[in-house]
């Protein structure tokens, strides 16, 4: 049996609310419509009130249908035998938080902080192995995915101690929860990266190291300069990234191997030059 219960504890929208819906078919009247956000009852809407526009977004829609999506899979995973066992959950966790905080996505806000803190389900009349399952859910559905920031910067100082002390300066403010990498690209440009659930936050950490290294840079008589602000970083930049640095290592290892090639050859010549002196005193003693 698939559950299915209105998105809010009205049983109806009021007037004037922007509701999602389905439109089933289109008559001389009008569209007739399923309102998705309170169990796919059925509307019409009048020919006369159909509009072209499009609304950019319907946040509250989403974010209700997250909430709702997350319940009827707690609902499922319980083996609710019928919708008003879903509703109940509704009216002791949703709606209670909505109806508490006076805003229709409020359980979203609630659900969101349940993930780093787990008591605020506390008050939710509903039991222990039930605010279990919804909390595991809330987080496998709610966790923020953690985003990689990177910048890349360019010094000017010919010292190489001073270069050392300024890029120490910078990972100084590397934290268990935030931490950050400095990587060589090709002198003297360097990327420097974190990785945080917090994009926000991320990025006044990764400026605040910028400017400790541009500090202590300038500090020695040299320049700091940034070639790309800090910024979020796709899995595909990344890669680019990756690939780079990668090409530049074996840059790298084949100038490395070219010195040794060129040494071999060298000895490969002065063996030859060995061999015709040796040649004559053979033919002097035959």
């Amino acid at each position: 049996m698939v559950l299915s219960c209105r998105f809010y504890a009205n049983k109806f929208p009021e007037v004037e609310d922007v509701v999602m819906v389905n439109v089933r078919s289109i008559a001389e009247m009008g569209a007739y419509v399923h309102l998705l956000e309170y169990n796919n009852i059925e509307g019409m809407i009048l020919l006369s009130e159909l509009s072209r526009r499009r609304y950019q977004a319907l946040s509250l829609g989403v974010v209700t249908l997250l909430c709702a999506s997350i319940l009827r899979h707690v609902g499922e995973l319980l083996h609710y035998k019928n919708d008003t066992q879903l509703e109940d959950l509704y009216m002791k966790t949703a709606w209670m938080f909505d109806e508490k905080l006076k805003k229709p996505t409020a359980c979203y806000e609630i659900f969101k902080h349940a993930v780093t803190n787990p008591a605020t389900l506390d008050e939710c009349d509903i039991d222990e192995n039930t605010k279990e399952v919804l909390l595991e859910n809330i987080k496998r559905r709610l966790t923020p995915q953690s985003v990689k920031i990177r910048s890349v910067a360019c010094t000017n100082y010919e010292g190489v101690d001073a270069v050392k002390r300024a890029l120490k300066k910078g990972l100084e403010l590397s934290t268990e929860v935030m931490p950050i990498k400095i990587n060589l690209i090709a002198p003297p440009l360097y990327v420097v990266t974190t990785q945080t659930l917090d994009r926000g936050e991320g990025l006044i950490a990764l400026n605040k190291a910028l400017e400790a290294i541009k500090a202590s840079i300038e500090e020695a008589g040299g320049m700091f300069n940034i070639q790309l602000q800090a910024k979020v970083v796709s899995d595909l930049e990344e890669q680019e990234l990756a690939k780079k640095l990668q090409d530049l290592e074996d840059e790298n290892q084949e100038v490395d191997g070219d010195d040794d090639e060129e040494d071999d050859d060298d000895d490969d010549d002065g063996n030859d030059e060995d061999k015709d002196k040796s040649e004559p005193e053979d033919e002097k003693g035959e």
